[in-house]
C-alpha cells in the first residue's frame, strides 16, 4: 500500500519529516509513503488543483484554519469513525489536541504541531 504525504515548509523540515518517515516505513513495512514537499505557494496551488480534481492527498499539512474550507467542499475524511474502531489511536496525544481538529461534530484533521514540547513547555 502507498499513501501520499504532501507538506509545505522549509528544508530542515522536510529532512525531519523524511526522518520521522522512514522510522514510519520501517515499523509499517507493507505501508510506503509517497513525499511532495513544496514551496508554500506551491503547495497550495497543487492542492488546489488536486482537490478540485477530487485526488488530494492521503495526509497533509493543512493550518487549522483551513479545516471548514475543505470540509464543507467534501475534500476530508472524518477520522471520527477510525478512532471509535480503534484503528487510529490518539492515547498519547496531549489532552484538547483532537478538539483543535473538530469541525462540526467531525474529525477531519488532528494537529501535529500541538503534540510537540516547545521550548516554552519544559520544566
Amino acid at each position: 500500500m502507498t499513501i501520499r504525504y504532501s507538506w509545505w515548509g522549509a528544508e530542515e523540515r522536510a529532512k525531519k519529516i523524511n526522518q520521522t518517515i522512514a522510522l514510519f516505513e520501517k515499523k509499517y513495512p507493507k505501508i510506503r509513503v509517497k513525499t511532495d514537499f513544496q514551496t508554500y505557494q506551491s503547495f497550495w496551488e497543487e492542492f488546489q488543483t488536486q482537490a478540485s480534481g477530487g485526488n488530494p492527498p492521503d495526509v497533509f499539512q493543512n493550518a487549522v484554519t483551513f479545516l471548514r474550507k475543505y470540509d464543507k467542499r467534501g475534500v476530508l475524511l472524518d477520522l471520527k469513525p477510525q478512532i471509535q474502531a480503534g484503528n487510529l489511536k490518539l492515547d498519547d496525544f496531549r489532552a484538547g489536541v483532537t478538539e483543535v481538529g473538530e469541525v462540526d461534530g467531525k474529525q477531519p484533521g488532528i494537529s501535529g504541531r500541538l503534540q510537540h514540547d516547545g521550548p516554552g513547555d519544559r520544566q
